[in-house]
């Protein structure tokens, strides 16, 4: 997930991502979702339930928020 600052001086550009936040919910939704199948984390189950009701809720009404990454783009050829 913090790759890009390892991989800076390979080259490549930061860009900025901004999606919204509707979307990013909708995203990171996939993940808790996922975490939930997954035995022995260092999580509540109580925890990770709060998160996913949190973000069923931004998924349905953001409020006009929008959420910002910064990604590196970089390409390697052998």
């Amino acid at each position: 997930m913090y790759a890009g600052a390892v991989l800076a001086d390979l080259g490549g550009d930061a860009q900025r991502v901004t999606v919204p936040g509707g979307l990013a919910a909708r995203i990171y939704l996939f993940n808790v979702r996922r975490w939930r199948q997954t035995p022995n984390l260092p999580v509540s189950e109580g925890h990770l339930g709060e998160l996913e009701a949190g973000l069923v809720e931004m998924a349905a009404d953001d409020g006009g928020t929008d959420v910002s990454w910064i990604v590196r783009q970089l390409v390697m050829t052998a």
